[in-house]
């Protein structure tokens, strides 16, 4: 049976999407993962991973006093997961 608008499932998964990454959101997998704290969250495939964003990377990329060797990529996996390829190098 659906959940009512404002009922306590779609308010928790209201209040978990407030503390997605912005990656997430536009991936499309942000009503299906479920925020345990400290950056964690619980993924649709039962794993519980940190999760960042584009903004995340770019600040530790500057603190590293490096820069980024390629564009950061995100791939969606079958809305399970996705997964970020961050390369840096040290800056020339």
């Amino acid at each position: 049976m659906p959940q009512a608008e404002g009922s306590a499932t779609n308010q928790n998964k209201m209040e978990t999407t407030n503390h997605l990454p912005a990656t997430l959101c536009r991936l499309g997998i942000e009503s299906s993962v479920q925020f345990i704290g400290n950056g964690r969250y619980i993924l649709p495939d039962g794993s519980e991973r940190f999760l960042v964003n584009q903004e995340m990377l770019l600040r530790l990329t500057r603190s590293l006093g490096g820069e980024l060797h390629e564009p950061i990529k995100t791939t969606n996996v079958q809305r399970l997961r996705s997964m970020t390829t961050w390369c840096v190098r040290k800056k020339l």
